[in-house]
């Protein structure tokens, strides 16, 4: 399990969560590259990894995982548990497309039987009627795990940001003394429920548990909040370890 955690420092090292998070970027860029080279699946990237470094310890989850870091002292940093959530992976039509096709020969070979009577190119039916340019949601369901959130603004206020899986976070000491609110024991029945405000999904492939996303005035709304949210004190974690602007 994940220690949540955090470090309460004197001087700013946000120019170096910065050049982390970069060098993660660019080693994972290296290595789909490889995978590409190689005409291999998206699968495959761990056992690229492990073997470019020579060994086995290594995580691609870990890899992706950018470093949080604020320029600012927070006023209160509480640890919780995150009972039901999901995860998410955008995936290109084209691609499943792909994969499905690839599954289908090998199935057909394998079982000398033809490529239409495959259960993959059934499943392409599914989504035959969108684009290879639209983009489906794939989720995945998460074990309970140790979230952080972050207060900088005055009581009162929304809070500032919730890292869960890139712990420990890093932060500026400052006055008065942060209030903190540490990790309790999980309680499994009172994390058993799940939540209310879960959102309808618009089905494509229930089967494979493929979603279209949300709609495109939902993600607006929620760009402005990070906008509003974001200037407050200058971090990594809105920009998530993708694109940085040096200064």
């Amino acid at each position: 399990m994940r220690l949540p955690g955090y470090f309460q420092l004197k001087d700013s090292v946000l120019q170096y969560a910065i050049d982390i998070n970069d060098a993660k970027q660019q080693l994972a860029a290296a290595i789909d590259a490889e995978r590409i080279a190689q005409n291999l699946t998206a699968e495959m990237r761990p056992r690229i990894m492990r073997r470019a470094l020579g060994s086995a310890t290594f995580s691609t989850k870990q890899l992706q995982r950018s470093v949080h870091a604020f320029d600012g002292a927070p006023r209160r940093i509480s640890f919780t548990w995150a009972g039901h959530t999901t995860g998410t992976e955008r995936i290109m039509v084209a691609k499943v497309r792909e994969q499905l096709m690839a599954e289908a020969e090998t199935r057909a070979a394998n079982e000398e039987i033809l490529i239409q009577d495959t259960p993959e190119f059934f499943d392409l039916t599914a989504i035959m009627k969108l684009s290879d340019s639209e983009v489906l949601i794939k989720h995945k369901n998460i074990a309970p795990h140790p979230r952080c959130t972050i207060w900088f603004g005055p009581t009162g206020e929304r809070w500032s940001a919730q890292p869960k899986a890139n712990l420990p976070v890093f932060v500026l000491a400052g006055e008065p003394p942060m209030k903190l609110s540490e990790l309790k024991k999980f309680d499994k029945t009172a994390r058993g429920g799940r939540r209310r405000d879960v959102k309808n999904r618009e089905e494509v492939w229930p089967q494979r548990d493929m979603y279209l996303p949300s709609g495109i005035g939902n993600l607006g709304d929620s760009h402005q909040v990070e906008q509003e949210d974001e200037h407050q004190v200058p971090s990594t974690y809105r920009l998530g370890g993708v694109v940085y602007e040096r200064s």
